[in-house]
């Protein structure tokens, strides 16, 4: 690597991990030769019980035969594959393997390289594997990596800065002065990837990730919204001027830009469906949204269409009153309801666990507000009670996994009530008794749906799990969705606890069991 290239990704390395990076580069350029003899250097390379040291030589061996002719190039380039990808064998003996496959140079060794940092880059453990691989491509242009570097982003922290990472380094340095946002939308329009008998799977994957990203650089949606207006179908990919028309309706109709590559499925499917009642629905969001003041309230988010129509039919009181105003009505509604914090998580500090409404006063928005009522009138419903102890009667038997399902307004009958649909997880879904996973047959349900809800009531107290677990704020956060989470704290008292995208938490209180069941 060119001293040029690694001074230049230090301007999008944070200092607190220069350090690291530094000693990762040095491993990379470093030969480890220490002259030794080695006498059957693949099996020292594959032979877990080597030194360290012995087993890198080995594997420089292998490849300088293997350039020399010595030995097959193909073989030993398959073999020093299988090394970087085994997550068993020592980082370092991963990475140099690694390097040593990159520097093959011949035309079938780069085209294979490149398909390796594709395949490898998004499901890869170690972050100083990635950042090898992240390099490498910035080094050798390979572009063909760009949908791998967004989708190694998108798997990134909320709390770690998107810009500060050496991912976003090497897309900087591949595409030159061109913006990351556009680089991001173009990407998710069209995902060059891999065509083999996965490569519909790859390109939703790429797509999702490449949106997530842009929503992540474009919080605000100006962005994305100018890049949406300034689209020019040209009809070459039907399919691709279809999406953007979907989402440019979207946006005029209903206010909302989506944020992630979730959400932008979940337009397609509000906005394509040709049955009766989601042409009705659709109407009657248009007409609702129409009704909020767009100077105080400049954007909608797609999670807050079905309460502000809820709202419109049921408290429009509510769609009139400022963000001032509504703050006080939700202050005075959770005013003396029992609550619960969350306490399981070893080794973290929670003492400053934000979980009260009073901790995100300065920060819910209008729309942040009007959901939050509507859920708290949804879950203290008497029909959706019920449902939840139902439901948590059948989850306390089967213990291979939590239950969830989606909050409704309705059914149609009924359109002033609520109801919790339970979507009882599939067989391959079942991971543990304390996790629940949305199955894709839950998340296209939920279209119209309020929020998301899952039960955590594996033990009748369960108060240390009360609240959303860090795996939970995460989904929330990939599908744009609002999050309901009912906690057993005794065997007649379930917490209930809601949270957003934004890593929101406010505790609604405790709901109990109906005296008739």
């Amino acid at each position: 690597m060119s001293g040029e290239l690694l001074i230049a990704f230090f301007r999008f390395v944070p200092a607190s991990k220069q350090a690291l990076v530094a000693l990762t580069f040095s491993l990379l350029l470093c030969g480890c030769n220490s002259g030794a003899t080695l006498q059957d250097p693949y099996i020292i390379a594959v032979e877990s019980g080597e030194r360290l040291t012995l087993r890198i030589e080995a594997a420089e061996t292998l490849w300088d035969e293997a350039e020399r002719g010595v030995r097959d190039r193909a073989v030993i380039r398959r073999a020093l594959k299988d090394l970087a990808w085994n997550e068993n064998q020592p980082i370092g003996l991963r990475i140099r393997s690694l390097e040593l496959v990159f520097s093959d140079t011949t035309p079938e060794g780069e085209a294979d390289s490149r398909a390796l940092a594709q395949l490898m880059l998004p499901i890869i453990d170690d972050p100083l594997l990635a950042d090898t691989i992240a390099v490498t491509a910035a080094e050798r242009d390979w572009v063909s990596v760009t949908p791998a570097l967004f989708r190694r982003l998108a798997e990134v922290s909320a709390d770690e800065p998107t810009l500060e990472r050496i991912e976003t380094g090497a897309l900087r340095l591949l595409h030159g002065e061109r913006p990351l946002t556009t680089v991001a939308f173009e990407t998710a329009l069209r995902p060059r990837v891999i065509r083999d008998s996965r490569v519909e799977d790859r390109r939703a994957r790429a797509r999702r990730a490449a949106f997530d990203v842009l929503g992540r650089l474009d919080p605000d949606g100006v962005r994305t919204r100018s890049l949406v207006g300034a689209y020019e179908p040209d009809g070459l990919e039907p399919e691709v001027d279809l999406l953007v028309a979907t989402i440019a309706r979207g946006m005029d109709q209903l206010r909302v830009v989506p944020r992630t590559g979730r959400e932008v499925e979940w337009i397609e499917q509000i906005m394509d469906g040709d049955d009766v009642a989601s042409a009705a629905w659709r109407e009657d969001v248009s007409a609702a949204v129409a009704r909020v003041d767009a100077g105080r309230v400049p954007r909608v988010e797609m999670r807050q269409l079905e309460p502000i129509r809820w709202v419109v039919a049921h408290r429009p009181e509510w769609l009139d009153a400022t963000r001032a105003e509504l703050l006080s009505t939700a202050e005075a509604r959770l005013e003396g309801r029992n609550t619960n914090r969350r306490t399981s998580e070893l080794g973290i500090d929670r003492s400053r666990l934000r979980e009260r409404l009073d901790d995100w006063s300065a920060t819910m928005t209008w729309g942040d507000l009007i959901t939050l009522l509507v859920l708290d009138e949804a879950v203290r419903s008497p029909d959706v009670v019920r449902q939840f102890f139902a439901h948590t009667a059948r989850d306390r038997d089967d213990v291979s996994t939590e239950y969830g399902g989606i909050l409704l307004a309705g059914p149609d009958s009924r359109p002033g009530l609520f109801r919790a649909q339970l979507f009882v997880p599939r067989v391959g879904d079942r991971i543990s008794d304390n996790l629940f996973i949305a199955s894709e047959a839950m998340i296209a349900s939920g279209r119209r749906a309020l929020a998301f809800y899952h039960l955590q009531v594996a033990r009748s107290r369960n108060s240390k799990f009360a609240g959303p677990s860090p795996t939970d704020l995460a989904f929330v956060r990939r599908t744009g969705r609002t999050g309901i989470v009912a906690t057993s704290i005794t065997p007649d008292r379930l917490g209930i606890d809601y949270y957003q995208p934004d890593g929101v938490i406010v505790d609604l209180g405790e709901i109990r069991r109906p005296t008739d069941g």
